[in-house]
């Protein structure tokens, strides 16, 4: 934009040097004319300069403040998209927490159950191993009856067969 800008200004110069060239001797011409008949000159070649400088620089403007506009659209287009994106990106993420969050609260559930089931697990473990207790006790009653009976089983036995020795000596002595 500068060099245009730059360029332009040198346009104008070279035109005001070329006019100002041209007229020079007439402006002379209408001074000293101006002078002899005391009318005031007009200066013709300035505003023509001015009008031809005008006309270049307001297209320089024009193209400007639209290269700025558009610029700016593209910006304002720009920082829209991304906005949009990061909002489709938050979406996206929330989304996946509420999903986090559901599995998190189905897992928590399932531990709660989990930890029920173990604790009534836990209370038919400790029931069971009391009942295989109150067993081994009865077991160990019965072991020791067992074994009494069997000592007395055998005491009668032996007893038995000593008496049936005796008797059979005493057969044998009576006969």
């Amino acid at each position: 934009m500068s060099k245009q800008m730059s360029k332009a200004l040198n346009l104008l110069n070279g035109i005001e040097k070329q006019r100002t060239g041209k007229y020079s001797s007439a402006l002379n011409k209408g001074a000293i004319d101006s002078q002899t008949t005391q009318q005031p000159v007009r200066n013709t070649t300035e505003g023509r300069n001015i009008q031809y400088a005008i006309r270049l620089i307001i297209p320089i403007l024009i193209s400007l403040i639209l290269g700025l506009s558009f610029s700016l659209v593209l910006i304002a287009n720009r920082y829209k998209s991304e906005r949009n994106s990061t909002a489709i990106q938050l979406t996206e993420i929330k989304d996946l927490l509420n999903k986090n969050t559901k599995q998190i609260n189905s897992f928590s559930e399932d531990i709660k159950q989990l930890s029920s089931d173990l604790n009534k697990m836990s209370l038919k473990i400790q029931s069971i191993s009391s009942d295989i207790k109150e067993l081994n006790k009865n077991s160990e009653t019965q072991s020791f009856a067992i074994e009494t009976l069997t000592k007395a089983k055998n005491t009668l036995f032996n007893k038995l067969n000593s008496l049936e020795v005796d008797i059979d000596e005493l057969k044998t002595n009576k006969q």
